[in-house]
């Protein structure tokens, strides 16, 4: 786009989104001409008392995004639509995070601390699920790490887990 204008203002009651339950989404956009950016500002209600707030900026000349996520119990179901179902038959966790999403729409990095609690995993290659309560994950660039996360499988077994998820997204 060489002259792009972008403004808009999204306002919506109880949706699903992508899978993940939302009971109000406000979502504001403003272009600015003398930076060439768009402002980007949303807030999501989730049970009525979770509140997650986005803020950032999208650069059109560089397709790219660079925006902060202060997240608080975030229904994390959505990401079902994104992952192969040969690694991951279902995900369900809620995340309450401060991170940092920036870079290119198609080479995102992402940067912060996240705490997930009360999360479901069916691994598809084992057709194992697998609970964990709580824990934490790291996110720095181009990785994802969970250290001593106390797992639970479906059979009722017990271990401790270390996992790194390496991304090129």
């Amino acid at each position: 786009l060489d002259k792009p204008v972008v403004y808009g203002n999204i306002e919506t009651g109880a949706i699903s989104l992508m899978g993940s339950d939302i009971d109000s989404l406000r979502a504001v956009a403003d272009w600015r001409r003398d930076r060439q950016e768009v402002d980007l500002k949303m807030d999501i209600l989730c049970n009525d008392t979770y509140h997650t707030l986005v803020q950032g900026i999208y650069v059109p000349k560089h397709d790219s995004i660079d925006i902060n996520v202060r997240a608080n119990h975030l229904d994390m179901y959505f990401l079902n639509s994104v992952i192969p179902k040969n690694t991951i038959n279902e995900i369900r966790t809620a995340l309450s995070a401060n991170l940092r999403i920036y870079g290119n729409l198609k080479r995102l990095d992402f940067l912060g601390n996240a705490f997930i609690e009360d999360t479901y995993v069916d691994v598809a290659p084992n057709d194992v699920a697998y609970y964990v309560p709580e824990a934490v994950m790291v996110l720095s660039p181009g990785l994802f790490s969970f250290r001593d996360m106390d797992t639970y499988d479906m059979y009722g077994n017990y271990g401790i887990v270390d996992l790194n998820i390496r991304h090129t997204h």
